[in-house]
This record gives structure tokens, C-alpha cells and sequence, in this order.
């Protein structure tokens, strides 16, 4: 599987979304974990599964402000047949991206509609990269 080959998402939902939150108007920070995995179904497939997890926790020092945790199931599926490392790699790479632009948007959402000034604004990140630290104020 290649760049110019098509891989589509077929289906995602979250499966999973927690918020604790304690109103702080000083200067915070937050540290973000995404892991995926991915799930095929057989050693030459056209589809698979893949399991996105988002953990944010913000703090001002050792003061724990705020936590999410979110999980986000993707089904992608492509018009040929691949080995099953092969899709599993692209489906890491290329649903990664995928699944985290849509969970990204809902957090930002849900944090403005939860009250959070600023609104938790996640960066966008390469989809190899597994963590990625950002700073509110």
C-alpha cells in the first residue's frame, strides 16, 4: 500500500468520553497522549479497526485542573487486498490522522460548551507522533 492507494474510513463513533473539570482562571497547562492500535481481520484484508485514545490532564503546578479521556473507534477498509502489516502500518499512518481531526474538533467543541476559556485546543500532529505537550493561558 502506497500513498496513491485509497483508504477509507467507513465508519467511527466515540466509545468512550470522560471530563472532570475545576474552574481556574490563572495561566495552566495541559499534556496530551494519543495511542493507537489496529485490528485486522486477516493476513490479506481489506479492512480493519482502529482504536484512537486521547488523555489530556491539565495542571498549574501540582494542581490537577482538568482531565478528559476519549476513545474513538475507526473502520477503514480499501478496494485491494493487502499483507496484513502493510495495512496495519497505513491504517496506523493514514486513520490516525483521520480519527484524531474528528476527535480534536469534537474535545475543542465540547470544552467551549463545558466552559473552558480558552476552549482546549489540541495541535495538530503528525500521525506517528504519540504525544504532544501545549500551554494554556
Amino acid at each position: 500500500m502506497n500513498c496513491s492507494d485509497e483508504m477509507k474510513l467507513v465508519e467511527c463513533s466515540v466509545t468512550e468520553f470522560s471530563f472532570e473539570h475545576e474552574p481556574y482562571t490563572g495561566k495552566w497547562e495541559y499534556q496530551v497522549e494519543v495511542q493507537g492500535s489496529c485490528n485486522i481481520s486477516d493476513s490479506a484484508t481489506r479492512e480493519g479497526t482502529l482504536t484512537l485514545r486521547v488523555s489530556i490532564t491539565g495542571k498549574s503546578g501540582e494542581r490537577k485542573l482538568m482531565s478528559l479521556r476519549a476513545t474513538m473507534l475507526g473502520r477503514f477498509s480499501t478496494d485491494e487486498p493487502y499483507e496484513g502489516k502493510v495495512f496495519e502500518k497505513s491504517c496506523l499512518e493514514y486513520g490516525t490522522s483521520i480519527l484524531y481531526a474528528i476527535l480534536r474538533t469534537a474535545i475543542q467543541s465540547f470544552s467551549a460548551n463545558a466552559g473552558m476559556s480558552p476552549a482546549i485546543s489540541l495541535p495538530f500532529i503528525c500521525p506517528r507522533s504519540i504525544s504532544a505537550n501545549r500551554k494554556a493561558e
